[in-house]
């Protein structure tokens, strides 16, 4: 299964795939660096029956295990999954933060993407 990740240049997605994020974290003098705690990435979405789902997802270091029991063999970048089998059709906007010992998270990245079905592709949960 070829999942679609967000460092490629991909602005919409069918619903029903695995939607993968992969990102890399550095310092300010552009090293790459390892967050305290775990990142996570916040998915706000629309719902098949209507109004909006928000989910948070969180993301896995290098070398660690994804969903499924794949490992995350990149050596700098975490890694997260989010399936869109039970969205609805329209945008998606995501949001990647970073957790600093107790303080409220960061927000490091954000973005959107369009998430599309024709009549044929009925949502899935």
């Amino acid at each position: 299964m070829t999942t679609p990740t967000l460092n490629q240049t991909v602005s919409s997605f069918s619903r029903g795939t695995t939607i993968s994020w992969s990102y890399t974290f550095y310092d300010m003098f552009n090293n790459v660096e390892q967050p305290v705690g775990t990142p996570q990435i916040r998915v706000s979405y629309p719902l098949a029956i209507g109004g909006t789902g928000i989910v948070v997802v969180a993301m896995i270091s290098p070398g660690g295990t994804l969903p499924g029991g794949a490992v995350n063999t990149n050596a700098n970048a975490w890694v997260a999954l989010w399936d869109s089998r039970g969205a609805g059709v329209g945008t998606v906007f995501w949001s990647i933060e970073a957790v600093a010992g107790g303080s409220p998270p960061l927000t490091v990245l954000d973005g959107q993407f369009a998430l599309t079905a024709n009549a044929a592709n009925l949502p899935t949960f």
